[in-house]
């Protein structure tokens, strides 16, 4: 009977042993449940790449289908100019730019801007005004088919009266590419519209550059590396305005500083400034002789490369003055922290975007100038920071889809809004990620198909936007939020903010002596 006893645990002992095996079963089913949730993050995160290119692969095939109703040869000699995709995804941004013109104008349409029921109602518009822009402009490219199909008579362009046939493959094909740029903006890890507009700048670029004078005029050059510096100092002023974003620490779970990000005039004023240096020569055709002289000083700006950069600078500065006066800026949390500490706080992150912005809008104006008046390449400088901005974008939005299980609970057109929204979410203990920053940052209206999004966990979404939507409510103002004290000037944010300007000084310091070796 002892050893009986003895060998026989006593039941204390086995009760461990069953809550120890219990114990490491639970681990066990915990460790292939966190498993399975990596692998269905990762499984999210491959159909969504595979989304991205299937998309863009469809996208380029149809570029290549031939325009239904015209001569064969002639429409495949044309290429793309001819093909299924003529028009493209170009009617489609200027309906954003129509319908978000008309927001800001009409007061009862701008609080639409600043909610997510009130964006899904500016998009349903956006469908409508691409029917009817696209109708127009299909009318106008039939009529011109038409006239080079009566200037040339024995090279037939349209086969028989196909002009019904053209019109209405030309109408499919918009509406294709502008559904094509929502299916990846929804599906995939781009943003659609701006990633198709890149792809047929540079198509047009493209076709409309010539190689053979471009290498011709690299060869007579008595300073060939200032068409590397063209191509390179855009991109690196770009990764010097977005550093974290090109070092992948902007998606941290640190809090994001309240800031204007740079440039916060956007990157339009070159571009715009390209066109206003080109009214006096089209002007000078509506113009007797006698009055040409007096055009010629507007001239100026065009060829002198200093007058350009302070035209392309005082640009700047209004767009900078619209874009981020401090009364627009204080709306996003003045209720929250009080209207005086909110103009103060406006107005530090104004001056602290003014040295940035101008250093950035330097190296683009003078970019430009490299690559259009000594390699009479044309309409790419403002094409580069936009891919680049791209590619962060891109990259962001994989570090956050590989993170976890992530849904969009706000869009804004804003770029500056997202520490406000932060620090609101962080609140209630919800953790947040910011997408298509860069890009909002560097198109602002001029491409309102871009907005600044504030993505948090799959769960949480719904509650994330209702706190959203309370706290800015209808106007667009935080009604609650942040104390001020959150918002309070930092050594290691000084410290960035140098390193910017400094990287920013330097390349438009580059960008000036390539400029004034190159031209003289």
């Amino acid at each position: 009977m002892a050893g009986i006893f003895v060998s026989q645990p006593p039941r204390a002992p086995r009760a461990i042993h069953l809550a120890a095996a219990s114990g490491r079963a639970s681990d066990c089913r915990g460790q292939r449940m966190v498993a399975r949730e990596h692998v269905g993050e990762l499984g999210g995160l491959r159909r969504r790449l595979l989304a991205t290119g299937a998309l863009l692969a469809i996208f380029g095939v149809l570029h290549l289908v031939p325009l239904p109703g015209l001569d064969p040869r002639q429409a495949l000699a044309a290429g793309p100019v001819m093909s299924l995709m003529a028009i493209g995804i170009s009617t489609s941004a200027s309906a954003f730019v129509t319908v978000e013109v008309a927001a800001l104008l009409w007061p009862r349409w701008r609080r639409l801007r600043l909610s997510l029921a009130g964006r899904a109602k500016l998009d349903r518009a956006v469908v409508f005004v691409v029917m009817a822009l696209g109708a127009m402009q299909v009318f106008g490219v039939v009529l011109s088919i038409e006239h080079l199909n009566d200037v040339d008579a024995a090279v037939p362009l349209l086969q028989g009266n196909a002009e019904a046939l053209v019109g209405v493959s030309l109408f499919a094909g918009l509406l294709l590419a502008f559904f094509i740029a929502r299916a990846i903006s929804k599906l995939g890890l781009l943003n659609g519209f701006s990633v198709l507009t890149l792809l047929e700048a540079l198509r047009l670029a493209n076709v409309h550059s010539g190689a053979g004078g471009v290498s011709a005029s690299v060869a007579s050059i008595p300073h060939p590396w200032a068409l590397l510096c063209g191509f390179v100092l855009p991109i690196l002023a770009t990764l010097a305005c977005f550093p974290r974003r090109a070092t992948g620490d902007g998606e941290q779970a640190a809090v994001a500083p309240f800031e204007l990000p740079v440039p916060a005039s956007s990157m339009q004023p070159p571009a715009l400034v390209v066109g206003m240096v080109s009214v006096p020569a089209v002007l000078a055709a509506f113009f007797p002789e006698s009055m040409k002289p007096r055009l010629s000083w507007l001239s100026q700006f065009g060829e002198n490369p200093w007058l350009r950069v302070a035209l392309t600078l005082a640009v700047g500065m209004l767009l900078l003055w619209a874009f981020a006066r401090p009364r627009t800026v204080r709306s996003v949390f003045s209720r929250s922290v009080g209207q005086g500490t909110a103009t103060k706080l406006a107005q530090r992150a104004l001056r602290e975007s003014i040295a940035p912005t101008l250093l950035f809008l330097v190296t683009l104006t003078l970019s430009e100038l490299l690559l259009t008046t000594l390699f009479d390449i044309r309409s790419l400088a403002p094409l580069i920071p936009a891919g680049v901005a791209i590619v962060l974008d891109f990259m962001t939005a994989v570090r956050v889809h590989r993170s976890g299980d992530w849904t969009c609970a706000w869009r804004d057109p804003r770029p500056y809004v997202f520490p406000v929204v932060q620090r609101l979410l962080r609140q209630s203990d919800i953790a947040a990620r910011e997408l298509s920053v860069t890009q909002a940052t560097l198109f602002r209206v001029f491409a309102p198909f871009v907005l600044t999004e504030v993505w948090v966990p799959t769960p949480l979404a719904s509650r994330a936007t209702q706190l959203i939507e309370a706290a800015f409510g209808a106007e667009g103002e935080a009604h609650s939020g942040p104390e001020a004290s959150d918002f309070e000037q930092s050594p290691e944010r000084a410290a960035t903010q140098r390193k910017r300007l400094y990287q920013l000084a330097a390349v438009a310091a580059i960008a000036c002596v390539a400029t004034a070796s190159a031209v003289r």
